[in-house]
Formats: C-alpha cells, structure tokens, sequence
C-alpha cells in the first residue's frame, strides 16, 4: 500500500487515496468477479435465511448470558467496595475506592449496555407477524424480552450503585434531556474524558466505520445481487445526521 508521508502535497495525497482505493476494490472485486463466473452465481447466492437467523440467535444468546454473568460479578464487587468506601475514614484511601468504583461501574454499564443492544436485537430477529386468509398471527420471541427486561434492571441497579458512590440523586429512568444534564454533572477531568471520548467516537465512525459500511453494503449487493435499500437509508441517515449536528456545533462556537 502507498504511505501518505506529511511532507505529501494535497494532489499527492488524494492521488495516493484514489490509487489505494483501487488497489483494494481490485483484490476484493477481482476474486469476487471470478467465483461469481465460475460457480455461475449471476443470479446471485442463495443462503437459507431461516437456519442462519436462527443460529445468530442461538450465538446471540450465549453472549447475553455470559454479559450477564460478567456484570453480577462486577455488582458483587461494586456493592464490596462501596461498603469499604463508606467506611473508610482516610482520604488517599477513599481517593482510589473512588476511582476503583467509578472504573468498576462504567465497565459493568458498558457489559451490560451491550446485553440490552443483543436482546434487543434477537427481539427484531425473532418476532413474526403471519397472515392467513381470515387471521393474523403474531410469534413473539419471549426469551428475548425476558432478556431485554433483565438488562434494564440491572442497568437501573447500576445507575443506584453509581448514585450511591457519587451522592448524587438521578431519575433511574432518565429521558435524553436528564442524560445530558447527569453528564455535566461529572467533574472536570471526567467531563473533559468523556468530550475527548465522544468527539473520537464522531471521527471515527465518519471516517471509517460508515465508509467501510459503504463498501460492505456494495459487495453484498453484488453477491446477492440485490440492492441492500435498509441498510443504505441507515447508514447514510447517520451520516447526514453528523454532518447536520456541524450546524448545531458552528452555532454555539462563533456565537
């Protein structure tokens, strides 16, 4: 691959990413092109939808229950520390309970954040909605609600532990609104990480992830050969949504 060195002129760069750009769509389209000729698959792949749904499911299930187990171990120790915390009398002491809790908490919230996602997830893989000719029948995946519930509770049981270790009082169902103003409320080296954090999540997904959704989108649509409508909308409304918040962003800077 060609390096962009930063002594690189602007043309230089962009030539350089154009020559990258093809190089890749070549060793990814080249072998693609050839196994779509030789096995004939002008039509397309065909794949038993049915059975790989069901196995993602299945997998999606094993993760959830192994988040679940990963973050009751984090609320036994939590709930551990935060009994040596109250007790303790010395400051340095109270100092690094209080970062212990804080780490232990986020970590338990993001295991936990991502079994809610999964659960989610198998319920819109799971549900389905059957018509006959005088009725309609809907099959409604029960274990992924139960799941979903499950994680909205220890969710709501973390955010009380992490009111606890804080003294602060936060809504344990708070609205978008609530949200942003618990986020200001942390304090100034928190704050400053979590702008650091998210203005790293922004970029990257801008400049890498959705543009490699792009070219994902593109490859399956030659390999099923059909165009992936659902997930194009998807990723090119998150897309136009950050390029919109910049008007929001120029507002409140060169006010």
């Amino acid at each position: 691959m060609l390096k962009i060195k930063e002594k690189d002129s602007n043309g230089v760069r962009l030539l350089k990413q154009l020559v990258q750009g093809m190089l890749i769509g070549a060793l990814i389209g080249g072998p693609l092109g050839f196994a779509i000729g030789y096995f004939g698959l002008e039509g397309g792949v065909k794949f038993p939808v049915a059975m790989i749904v069901e196995i993602i499911q299945y997998v999606i299930y094993a993760l959830i229950v192994l988040l679940f187990l990963v973050t009751i171990i984090y609320i036994f120790r939590i709930r551990k520390g935060i009994v040596n915390y109250e007790m303790s009398e010395d400051d340095e002491e109270q100092e690094k309970l209080y970062s212990l809790l804080g780490r232990q908490t986020s970590y338990a919230q993001v295991f936990v954040g991502i079994a809610l996602i999964l659960s989610f997830a198998n319920m819109l893989l799971g549900y389905k909605l059957l018509f006959s000719n005088d009725s309609a029948e809907l099959q409604f995946p029960i274990y992924a609600f139960v799941a979903l519930m499950v994680s909205a509770g220890l969710q709501m049981h973390l955010l009380s532990l992490s009111n606890r270790v804080r003294g602060r009082r936060t809504t344990l169902t708070p609205t978008l609104k609530e949200l942003k103003n618990n986020v200001l409320q942390l304090d100034e080296a928190e704050l400053q990480a979590n702008y650091k954090i998210s203005f790293e999540i922004v970029m990257t997904l801008s400049g890498l992830i959705l543009p490699a959704i792009y070219v994902f989108l593109f490859f399956m649509s030659v390999i099923f050969q059909k165009v992936e409508l659902t997930g194009i909308f998807i990723a090119v409304s998150i897309h136009i949504y950050i390029m919109i918040m910049n008007f929001k962003m120029a507002k409140e800077h060169y006010k």
